[in-house]
């Protein structure tokens, strides 16, 4: 969804907090892939979009990003969903660990021996 975006941008290199961003207009948009189908291959449908967001959900994310970013989004009427840019664990050695009753996140690193917590 955001390397989609990104490639309407004219700069090759997107700073993280662009991606966030980024995220953060897909959830204000309610579209989960804003630029389908013109970047990602996508038939239309004829009764219902699938990929537009109807219910604000409690989180939302991107995975594949470069970096471990996040923040709350504060939208109206009191909602607040928690945005995520989760990297992959293959280039950052590290996972992503949310509570889902409270929504905090860390970043747990798997790059020693022993597992370090990230905050």
């Amino acid at each position: 969804m955001i390397q989609a975006v990104i490639c309407y941008h004219n700069n090759l290199y997107i700073h993280v907090c662009f991606r966030r961003q980024i995220l953060e207009n897909c959830l204000k948009w309610s579209a989960i892939t804003p630029t389908c189908s013109d970047t990602l291959s996508c038939y239309p449908y004829v009764k219902n979009d699938p990929f537009i967001i109807t219910d604000t959900p409690h989180v939302f994310f991107a995975g594949n990003q470069p970096t471990f970013e996040t923040r709350v989004f504060h939208g109206s009427n009191d909602i607040q969903v928690r945005l995520l840019c989760i990297p992959s664990f293959a280039q950052s050695n590290s996972c992503i660990a949310l509570n889902l009753s409270t929504r905090e996140c860390y970043e747990i690193s798997f790059q020693n021996e022993t597992p370090q917590l990230i905050q």
